[in-house]
């Protein structure tokens, strides 16, 4: 789950969380204890006032926020109901102001593609197998029309430094 960027050692991570699910945040401490079991992890919540004073996070996770159920079980599902791709953009745009370039955004199960944002030439995605997964379910445009019911995107993403 975590790679060492050629043997530097994690002291601290600082990450944000779009969410209350606390399940993948067990998996992330274990799989660092035991890379770096000096390691100090530390979640916020993106709706919190400590998000809203905090920056550079070494990770963003956005697990399952930006879906809406109605869009995979309407029989009319053409159109993104009930959060919009510019709703979804903005929220991006702040997760991205808040991660430190090297960090990681992870975003999964979301009715939008993160590389239709203004700000995905801001990453890269990170190599490793499964990072690509391809699911039945539908993916929209920046127009809110439905594209595909089959989406093929990338899961982890690293920021990089962009020149000029």
């Amino acid at each position: 789950m975590f790679y060492r960027r050629r043997g530097v050692h994690v002291r601290q991570i600082s990450s944000a969380s779009y969410n209350h699910w606390d399940g993948y945040k067990f998996v992330v401490y274990q799989a660092l204890q035991e890379s770096e079991p000096k390691c100090k992890l530390f979640f916020f919540n993106r709706n919190s006032e400590t998000f809203e004073h905090s920056g550079d996070f070494d990770a963003i996770f956005c697990m399952a926020v930006f879906q809406r159920t109605e869009n995979r079980t309407r029989k009319d599902n053409r159109v993104a109901r009930g959060h919009t791709f510019s709703q979804f953009e903005s929220e991006i745009r702040i997760l991205d102001s808040k991660l430190k370039v090297g960090g990681l955004f992870i975003i999964d199960h979301a009715d939008f593609s993160f590389g239709d944002t203004a700000c995905a030439g801001n990453y890269r995605p990170i190599g490793f197998e499964h990072n690509r997964l391809v699911r039945a379910r539908p993916l929209y445009d920046r127009d809110n029309r439905k594209v595909t019911d089959q989406q093929d995107n990338n899961r982890v993403f690293e920021k990089i430094e962009m020149a000029g």
